[in-house]
């Protein structure tokens, strides 16, 4: 969740760094008098906005997302090596329990391919597969809580409007 709040705030830090220069205008002049905002200084009534600010910021967002990645990976990762681990030692444990005449009635050549393409699909395609669904699911959680928050602003500024007007 820490994820996706990060990407989010870094497609709004952008934003908001693309909407300063649009309102203070990028090579427009301006008499100093005129010009407010904070990051924002005149020199020679020539307007020039911080960049270094506004790129000190989206540094810190941008390492803090790929610390972010980077740690579910590895946890997610860990997560599901541990399974597997868990999976081989329950299977190795009811395989050492089976009768003997599962043994007399499979070869050891079958019971050894089946017991490792078992595990090498879990070490192998589960962590693709979870991997996938994680983002999957960050990424519609994100999507309905700004949609929530929006869809709240809305309708409380409508119900406001018409208080107002009524």
């Amino acid at each position: 969740m820490i994820n996706q709040t990060l990407y989010v705030l870094i497609d709004w830090w952008i934003s908001q760094w693309s909407s300063a220069f649009e309102s203070f205008g990028m090579n427009s002049t301006h008499s100093e008098e005129n010009v407010t905002g904070p990051n924002v200084t005149t020199s020679a009534n020539v307007l020039l906005i911080d960049n270094q600010f506004y790129i000190l910021i989206l540094t810190y967002l941008l390492v803090g997302f790929i610390v972010t990645i980077f740690m579910r990976y590895i946890v997610q990762v860990h997560h599901l090596l541990m399974s597997g681990k868990v999976m081989h030692d329950k299977m190795l444990q009811s395989l050492f329990e089976a009768p003997i005449r599962f043994f007399d009635v499979n070869p050891v050549g079958r019971i050894l391919n089946r017991f490792s393409k078992d595990l090498g699909q879990v070490d192998d395609i589960l962590p693709r597969f979870c991997l996938l669904f994680s983002a999957v699911r960050c990424s519609v959680r994100s999507f309905l809580c700004v949609r929530r928050k929006i869809t709240t602003t809305y309708i409380l500024s409508r119900h406001l409007e018409s208080f107002y007007l009524s």
